[in-house]
């Protein structure tokens, strides 16, 4: 009885998931007027030229080049990290015509250099303008007299860089700035920047910190001052605080941990939307001429592996069950996917899959090669290869839940059979 009752569930979840995953199904079945399709990104994509124009302080005039090209890979690591898919930074020459009406008088001595980045991606728009317009820079500041008495008319004086003398504590004097969710004053959970000097210079900003005990100073970020009063507790824990906005920190965390570009300030020179490259593909016939395949391939080993019949039929089910399974996840979970992708992703499945009927001494092998492979996709990828990365990880995890499933399932038609 237990036999037929787990053979009949293995059954149930491949009919349902099946039906799932086959292309336009859930119109047959609306929950709610809800239906279960693929969330392809391709209606998600936008693109857009952005110059970019640094102002460079004239002292980096002889280390200008070098200058570029760091803010070029400090751009280019913030894009990456938030999971911008398609990315391009080259410098750029403005003509006469786009430099005219631009002159501004403040920041004639400074020296302007222009970058042109493309960007195509399904981010928000945004979040990607304001990871390419901070510099990343980061420094304590001192009041001057005149915010000593403020009228309340005038407390967003408070917030102003010139209203601040500048100290050499910059970013540059302290290790990665960490990210953490603590208690604020009010009692609510916050999220602070907690600042730790280099250890060269540990001894010498907790001095400064205690010589200015129950003094209001300032953090400037992105030209605009945080006020902070000094406490005793700061000596040893310099925190600032983010706010209890979840993605506001993980923003700050990108803009702090990815470097400083230097320059004096950022701006967008220019803009320009252009048409998204979007890679389209008909998942319907992609889908059914895949099935086809995998059925032909599957037939031909049938008729070939006379003495492997039933691992092919298990290699059969396997690949039945992944195929089913992950695009249900995909459909119910709403998993925005970008269909190119999957066929690869499905290609290396299928091979992964086989190795192991087939050839199960290799399996073990082909498997910390596909994890290794995937890691490192993930870690070290731009662009499309972590999400790539993230597919195989995913099918591998599926197609070990399905090789349990399949030798339960294969187990106990036997013992019914017998």
């Amino acid at each position: 009885m237990k036999s037929y009752i787990i053979v009949i569930l293995i059954s149930a979840l491949l009919i349902s998931t099946l039906f799932f995953a086959l292309p336009k199904t859930e119109v047959l079945m609306p929950f709610h007027e809800q239906r279960f399709d693929l969330n392809r990104k391709n209606e998600d994509y936008w693109k857009e030229e952005i110059i970019l124009e640094l102002n460079i302080e004239p002292k980096y005039k002889t280390l200008l080049e070098g200058k570029v090209n760091q803010a070029k890979n400090v751009l280019y690591k913030r894009l990456q990290k938030v999971g911008v898919e398609e990315i391009q930074i080259v410098n750029y020459e403005p003509t006469k015509e786009e430099l005219e009406n631009r002159i501004d008088i403040e920041e004639e001595a400074m020296l302007k250099k222009y970058l042109k980045i493309i960007v195509q991606t399904t981010k928000d728009q945004s979040l990607v303008n304001r990871l390419i317009t901070s510099t990343g820079n980061v420094k304590i500041m001192e009041p001057k007299e005149n915010l000593k008495e403020l009228s309340d008319e005038d407390q967003f004086q408070l917030y102003m860089e010139e209203n601040y003398e500048g100290t050499k504590w910059d970013r540059s004097k302290f290790r990665n700035i960490l990210i953490n969710d603590l208690m604020a004053g009010d009692g609510e959970r916050s999220y602070f920047g907690v600042f730790k000097p280099s250890l060269g210079n540990k001894r010498e900003f907790s001095k400064f910190l205690r010589e200015r005990e129950g003094e209001e100073i300032g953090v400037l970020m992105d030209s605009f001052v945080i006020p902070i009063q000094v406490t005793p507790e700061m000596p040893n824990l310099f925190a600032v605080g983010i706010g209890p906005d979840k993605n506001e920190a993980e923003v700050q965390n990108i803009i702090l941990n990815t470097g400083v570009i230097p320059a004096k300030n950022i701006s967008i020179f220019s803009s320009q939307q252009k048409e998204a490259d979007i890679y389209e593909i008909d998942h319907i016939q992609v889908t059914l001429t895949i099935l086809i395949s995998i059925i032909s391939i599957l037939f031909f080993l049938y008729q070939r592996e006379k003495d492997e019949k039933e691992k092919i039929l298990q290699f059969a089910f396997s690949l039945l069950l992944i195929f089913s399974i992950s695009l249900t996840i995909l459909k119910i979970w709403q998993v925005p996917v970008d269909l190119f992708l999957l066929i690869p992703a499905g290609i290396l499945g299928t091979i992964f899959v086989k190795k192991m009927y087939t050839c199960p001494t290799e399996s073990r092998m082909i498997l910390i090669t596909s994890v290794i492979v995937s890691a490192l996709m993930l870690i070290f990828g731009t662009g499309y290869i972590p999400i790539l990365g993230n597919f195989i990880l995913f099918i591998i995890l599926i197609s070990f839940l399905t090789e349990i499933l399949t030798k339960i399932y294969f187990k106990h038609i036997k013992i019914i059979n017998s």
